[in-house]
């Protein structure tokens, strides 16, 4: 059933990804944001400073004035310790806070987030150098405070003990391990905190099982939607979600957002605003692509093919080499573009949850039934 009226869907789906080089951007964007472990935490620290002391250090955030804005000393921090990779498994963060009580002015908060396991005389040791290097360099209160969001349930170390012949110093600091952490009392904390520690405990567990990933980023973000928060917040919690339990896997991660979506959708747009219409955006270009990918691929088998066979049949009825060369330029242009066609049917069919047709079934549907039936996959998709 093959027609050069299908160059007008071929020319529509480029328009469409060109449209949308926006959104495939954002998942690029996305893609590094997952890939780089540190500013997913320096982000979500800086946006919810309050709540991460709330939720990690209550006596003390009962003692700082949080109407005095939080100063990240980012920078002065960088002069004091070694330069670090990006993706290094690990996060420092320094903040200067003023205290309600007029003996103390101001403390510093060195939180350290730590991903991956090392030898624990090295990591406390490194905490021991951070805090004097601080203290020399400020001469002020300090609050060492260590996150474990590594996969090992035994590092867990605590202080530094140092002894050498009469000589003895042992510096302990406050520290929080996310695999400790009961499920059940995250989520029922009222603290935004619980659900990003909820997040990472998720995102220990599956590993790269992006079915189970689904389950729980599904779970996370309808308990996020429940919550009372402020529209920033859930904004903000929402890019962690999605980024500490990235879906790799591009078809996965479109049948997730379609499905979460179609169930969810109006809730999303309503607490989140219009700067999340990029999450329909991205899963339209990421379906649009992959279709266009496997279609074209597709097409240029069955274009082979059914050129290489009409060609022969041309040239032998007419017993012109002329026929054999038209048979197959013809067959390859007809070929590819139903499988453009195809190719974009099959999948809007999988990620819709339906019946999918087989070529054979798809060869012999007549041109205008496929397009129509290409128009009611996409009203579905969109609607």
């Amino acid at each position: 059933m093959a027609s050069r009226e299908n160059q007008s869907l071929n020319a529509f789906l480029k328009t469409e990804i060109s449209d949308n080089a926006e959104s495939s951007n954002d998942v690029e964007n996305s893609k590094k944001a997952y890939e780089n472990h540190d500013e997913i935490w320096k982000k979500i620290i800086e946006v919810m400073f309050p709540d991460f002391c709330r939720f990690f250090l209550p006596d003390l955030s009962k003692q700082v004035d949080f109407r005095t804005k939080p100063k990240f000393l980012d920078k002065e921090l960088a002069n004091l310790i070694p330069r670090r990779k990006k993706g290094s498994g690990y996060v420092d963060k320094l903040v200067e806070v003023q205290l309600k009580s007029r003996q103390i002015q101001w403390v510093l908060i060195h939180v350290e987030i730590q991903g991956y396991r090392e030898p624990a005389p090295r990591f406390t040791k490194r905490m021991f150098k951070y805090f004097y290097r601080i203290f020399d360099r400020y001469d002020q209160n300090i609050v060492t405070f260590v996150l474990f969001t590594d996969d090992s349930p035994s590092f867990h170390p605590k202080e530094y003990h140092y002894q050498f012949y009469g000589t003895e110093h042992r510096f302990r600091f406050r520290s929080y391990k996310v695999l400790e952490q009961s499920e059940e009392m995250l989520k029922r904390s009222n603290n935004p905190f619980a659900l990003v520690v909820l997040a990472v405990r998720y995102a220990l567990q599956v590993k790269k099982d992006e079915d189970r990933k689904i389950r729980f980023k599904t779970e996370l973000i309808r308990l996020l939607l429940q919550r009372k928060y402020s529209k920033k917040k859930i904004r903000q919690l929402f890019h962690f979600i999605d980024l500490i339990l990235y879906i790799e896997d591009e078809e996965t991660n479109a049948v997730f957002q379609t499905t979460f979506t179609q169930a969810e959708g109006e809730k999303i747009m309503e607490l989140m605003g219009s700067t999340e219409k990029f999450f329909y955006k991205r899963l339209e270009a990421a379906v649009r692509e992959k279709a266009l990918r496997e279609g074209l691929q597709e097409g240029r088998q069955e274009g082979r093919q059914e050129g290489r066979q009409e060609g022969r049949q041309e040239g032998r009825q007419e017993g012109l080499q002329e026929g054999r060369q038209e048979g197959r330029q013809e067959g390859l242009q007809e070929g590819e573009q139903n499988g453009v066609l195809f190719g974009q049917i099959q999948l809007l069919q999988k990620i819709l949850h339906e019946p999918v047709w087989s070529l054979e079934t798809l060869r012999d549907k007549p041109l205008e039934e496929l397009q129509t039936l290409l128009k009611k996959l996409e009203s579905q998709l969109s609607g």
